[in-house]
């Protein structure tokens, strides 16, 4: 049951669902569908709410998301959300920046957050709460660069966000134009996203080290994506803020960092040594494909019978 309203972990669930259903391991249906960043899904046809209502009562689960606007607590929406007599298979899919709770958990069969954020992580109270970070969406997991292309990567390092949702942004910027003995590309805009998705693309497949740096949340949607582009990625530290299922282990699959010189040092190390930088690499490749909007999906089925 999705509204009109756009949020990335509602997306890839989407994209994730309906690659199922066209393995015919599921039956699948979506009031709404936004093909965005790439999401796999022209040939998806979303049903109106009368169609999806119709068939609420014969469904195993059904999912409420509020990562894209709250229009799901109005309306017919907001009648089944509160539907006393759908609580045993009702998801509720909670993906802000947040670690707030947008609904009683316990008046669902499962709740998933996508910033499961410590300590409170440890010491709630419900039993029926699980973390959902972003995943990768499939084209670039079709995509996925498996040979050696180090010598065509020009960028040492590259940074390219939008620095509007966090100062730290600026400042990691800031950092990055004083180098001057790597090749290094930063482009920042503090009003929205500084390259199309072309270009975007384009510096990322020719990048060895990608900058990923929080956001108005602890999870990003670059930190898992610039994995996927053939880059090593560089990030804070995001395993200590939040709970990460199968986070990318430090100098196996990422470089994380305290601070703007171990940054620099950790990323230097990796750029001296083509070796180290295959492997990681290799490593990667392999710890992505169980971050696919398709597993996403499987996980939150997984998820939910272990509550059945």
């Amino acid at each position: 049951m999705l509204s009109d309203g756009f949020g990335y972990l509602s997306n890839q669930l989407v994209e994730g669902f309906h690659l199922l259903s066209k393995q015919e391991d599921i039956e699948f249906l979506c009031t709404h569908k936004i093909i965005h960043h790439g999401a796999k899904l022209e040939d998806f046809e979303a049903v109106d709410f009368e169609e999806a209502a119709d068939n609420v009562s014969d469904a195993d689960l059904v999912l409420f998301s509020s990562d894209g606007d709250s229009r799901y607590r109005e309306g017919d929406f907001g009648k089944l959300f509160l539907d006393k007599e759908l609580s045993h298979k009702r998801i509720f899919i909670d993906g802000h920046d947040s670690n707030a709770y947008m609904t009683p958990p316990h008046n669902h069969l499962l709740y998933i957050k996508r910033e499961m954020r410590y300590p409170e992580a440890c010491s709630m109270v419900y039993s029926n709460v699980r973390s959902m970070t972003f995943g990768v969406y499939q084209f670039l997991i079709d995509s996925l660069i498996e040979q050696d292309d180090w010598d065509n990567r020009e960028y040492d390092i590259a940074f390219v966000a939008f620095g509007g949702s966090n100062l730290m942004r600026g400042h990691c910027e800031i950092t990055l134009r004083d180098v001057d003995d790597l090749n290094v590309f930063v482009e920042v805009d503090e009003g929205g996203q500084p390259l199309g998705m072309d270009e975007y693309q384009d510096v990322m497949r020719k990048t060895k080290i990608g900058i990923s740096i929080l956001g108005s949340g602890v999870d990003t949607l670059r930190f898992w994506e610039t994995m996927a582009y053939g880059a090593v990625v560089c990030s804070n530290e995001i395993g200590r803020s939040m709970y990460v299922r199968d986070l990318p282990e430090p100098h196996r699959h990422a470089l994380y960092f305290n601070s703007w010189s171990e940054m620099m040092g950790l990323s230097r190390l990796l750029i001296e040594d083509k070796r180290r930088w295959l492997t990681m690499r290799q490593s990667t490749n392999e710890l992505v494909k169980r971050h696919s909007t398709i597993n996403r999906a499987r996980q939150l089925i997984e998820l939910s019978a272990e509550l059945i």
